[in-house]
């Protein structure tokens, strides 16, 4: 890619904290699955947009300052480590069976 090149291009998947929606599309029904807790609730949506005919773009020269979990106290690093883990096999298994079978 041409890094003088701001145009958009399609992509099948975004990461949810650099998404910028369409108004008018969430309008028309599709929204986050509230079934998601966490993880892969982005995949989820991305891909029922992309089934609903939709685009994924992105941004070329949009910047992103994400600071994941840096609002949790790291005394309780373990216990979120777990958690995560749990948040992440549930929510696998659940975009699996929802998505492919």
């Amino acid at each position: 890619m041409n890094e003088n090149n701001a145009s958009p291009f399609k992509v099948e998947w975004v990461d949810g904290f650099a998404m910028l929606l369409n108004k008018k599309q969430l309008r028309e029904g599709i929204y986050f699955d509230e079934n998601f807790f966490l993880y892969l609730e982005n995949d989820d949506f991305c891909l029922r947009t992309r089934k609903a005919g939709g685009s994924i773009l992105i941004m070329p020269n949009s910047k992103i300052n994400h600071k994941g979990a840096k609002a949790v106290d790291s005394k309780y690093e373990k216990e979120i480590e777990l958690s995560r883990n749990w948040h992440w096999i549930w929510s696998k298994f659940y975009f699996n069976k929802k998505n492919f079978f």
